[in-house]
């Protein structure tokens, strides 16, 4: 996802992000050949992966906020320069020729490795219940989770968590009918960790185990975030079900009208991954 930083409250939110998931910086200048070339290198690397978010600073429009982050991290200003901050922290920069696809793409994965074998991933159980019903609440509008015309209390189905020690990271929900295996909900609380691939791969296991020969879910037309993310682990687009959460709003009045960046939400988007035996 790409942010435009324009004021302090801009730069207090993208910190506040950071405590999920990677923030990229860029200071760019529109006046500037090579400035042009760094955001075309971030944008290649926001493509490549879901693993952060890219922030662009215009310095022309905004020096004083270019100032306030070279104060703030204690980092010499210079554009165009990206930042990566993670947990409200700069953990790496680069400058001028510095700023490349290839160089965003290292350090990222660098980070994954780093915390990967940090979390593990084990089913739910009954001392999960309140933790497990304030995020389905929080994330979701409340425990109730409507996909297809059908109304689900996510907060009784069987379960995976992602935890480190007694923290608790991430949530997957899911359900089995016969021969197939829904996703009903996944929520990764720290994001560009391999925290909800992990949690993916627990479902199918689960999935294969029981029979299952396809895993499906639901995600809503806004989510593109969401398109990208399953279609990289292996899910494939079946059908667009066109108006689909006008109905779903009878059961769930908590669905909001409009989604993320302001698209109306109106469509679920059905996607399925075929289990091998």
């Amino acid at each position: 996802m790409i942010f435009r930083l324009s004021d302090s409250d801009d730069v207090d939110s993208m910190l506040i992000r950071s405590d999920g998931k990677p923030q990229l910086l860029l200071k760019h200048s529109t006046r500037c050949p090579m400035s042009r070339l760094a955001l075309r290198e971030c944008e290649v690397a926001a493509n490549g992966t879901d693993g952060f978010d890219l922030c662009v600073l215009s310095v022309i429009e905004s020096p004083a906020l270019a100032r306030l982050i070279e104060e703030t991290t204690a980092i010499r200003h210079e554009s165009p320069q990206t930042i990566l901050f993670r947990s409200g922290r700069a953990v790496w920069n680069a400058s001028h020729e510095g700023v490349a696809a290839s160089a965003i793409q290292k350090v990222l994965t660098n980070m994954t490795e780093e915390h990967a074998g940090r979390f593990a991933i084990r089913a739910t159980t009954e001392s999960d219940g309140e933790w497990l019903r304030n995020l389905l609440t929080d994330r979701w509008g409340a425990t109730l989770i409507v996909t297809r015309g059908k109304a689900h209390d996510a907060s009784r189905l069987p379960a995976f968590l992602a935890v480190a020690g007694e923290q608790r990271l991430g949530l997957v929900t899911y359900r089995i009918d016969g021969n197939d295996c829904e996703m009903v909900s996944l929520d990764s609380l720290h994001e560009g960790i391999g925290i909800g691939e992990a949690l993916i791969k627990a479902v199918v296991s689960e999935a294969r185990q029981a029979g299952c020969t396809r895993l499906w879910l639901i995600t809503t037309n806004d989510n593109l975030q969401a398109v990208r993310f399953y279609q990289k682990r292996g899910f494939s687009l079946v059908a667009v079900h066109r108006n689909a959460l006008v109905e779903s709003r009878k059961i769930k009045p908590q669905i909001p009208e409009v989604g993320i960046d302001g698209i109306p939400l109106r469509d679920e988007i059905e996607m399925e991954m075929i289990l091998s035996p």
